[in-house]
């Protein structure tokens, strides 16, 4: 009687176990042609845009940018800048932008008019050094990705100084948020699609959690849709995850003595700066610069109380006179600091 209980618990035991395996082939095979509809559909909405892109040999940075003047003017390594050398030639001082399509200039039609390469004008033109700001900002990046790429490329370009550039929307996931247009999520090939669903799962379920005790829940900023603010969301959910990306960040430059300079961009909400409702983020981002020993600039002192619209093309990227006043406070701060060595 014990025997056949013994060998009924594992009848079913191996009934559940392969109904479930069955379940799991099934969703496998579903979940692979969604997303083969979902790149087809988005190929076909982003054709243009396409050939801008490429996926990426770096698992953590998913996809880079193509070399193509259609693009924007990327330069040899991918970058939204002219082109530069490996090699640093004696007695430069050479500054490395790390960051978004923010720093990449989204909508400037002339890279010349970007707040790296008008610093990097500024500078040369009150310094008997020759200053190099290499712009290596790739539209879509997460602050993930940019560590990536910081580790793997920056670095060995021996950079003086590095600049970070950090927009709000930096701590979303490469793939499951849709912060970078779905670039993530398009070039991403995971080995099974079932277990990245319940990965994702998992992700959504510890992201509420930690939203619903968050004490920032209530801020609803923007437009009548009555959800919490994304930014919100992620500085609530991603808090931990930042901080410890803060200190992976200047722990890589610390160990080449490479000093840091921590640029902040709010979100363009449309109204003045002095109702800015997101200032709470700006402070812990400040408080974990300086915990880190960086040089810290917040271009939301810079605006005043002017109207967000007069510096901004939409709710993330800076039109031409915004570039102009974070250059101008970027160099401000480099005379202020002394931080050309």
């Amino acid at each position: 009687e014990e025997l056949a209980m013994r060998q009924k618990l594992l009848l079913i035991s191996i009934s559940t176990l392969g109904f479930s395996i069955l379940i799991g082939l099934i969703m496998e095979i579903q979940l692979r042609d969604s997303a083969s509809a979902f790149r087809a559909q988005w190929s076909q909405s982003r054709s243009e845009g396409l050939n801008c892109y490429r996926p990426s040999s770096e698992p953590g940075l998913i996809y880079k940018m193509s070399p193509s003047s259609r693009c924007g003017l990327y330069n040899q390594q991918g970058f939204r800048d002219n082109p530069f050398q490996l090699e640093k030639v004696a007695g430069t001082f050479r500054i490395i932008v790390i960051g978004d399509s923010v720093a990449g200039g989204e909508g400037i039609d002339d890279i010349q008019l970007t707040f790296p390469k008008l610093l990097e004008r500024k500078l040369n033109s009150n310094s008997k050094r020759k200053i190099e700001v290499l712009n290596m900002a790739v539209t879509g990046y997460s602050t993930s990705q940019e560590l990536v790429l910081l580790e793997k490329t920056a670095l060995a370009y021996k950079p003086d100084l590095v600049l970070w550039s950090y927009c709000l929307n930096d701590p979303a996931h490469p793939v499951f948020h849709h912060a970078n247009a779905n670039r993530g999520r398009f070039f991403v090939r995971p080995t099974s699609y079932f277990l990245s669903w319940l990965e994702e799962k998992v992700y959504r379920v510890k992201e509420n959690l930690k939203v619903a005790l968050c004490e920032h829940r209530d801020k609803i900023p923007y437009g009548p849709n009555p959800r919490i603010d994304f930014h919100t969301v992620l500085h609530c959910s991603q808090k931990d995850q930042t901080a410890r990306q803060f200190k992976k960040f200047a722990g890589l430059l610390s160990d080449r003595k490479i000093p840091a300079l921590f640029l902040i961009h709010p979100v363009h909400h449309g109204d003045k700066f002095g109702s800015y409702p997101l200032t709470f983020i700006h402070d812990f981002l400040k408080e974990q610069a300086r915990a880190q020993k960086m040089t810290v600039l917040d271009s939301l002192e810079l605006f005043g109380d002017i109207e967000s619209a007069s510096v901004s093309r939409d709710i993330w990227h800076l039109n031409r006179a915004g570039h102009v006043k974070v250059a101008e406070g970027l160099f401000k701060l480099f005379k202020e600091r002394r931080l050309i060595k």
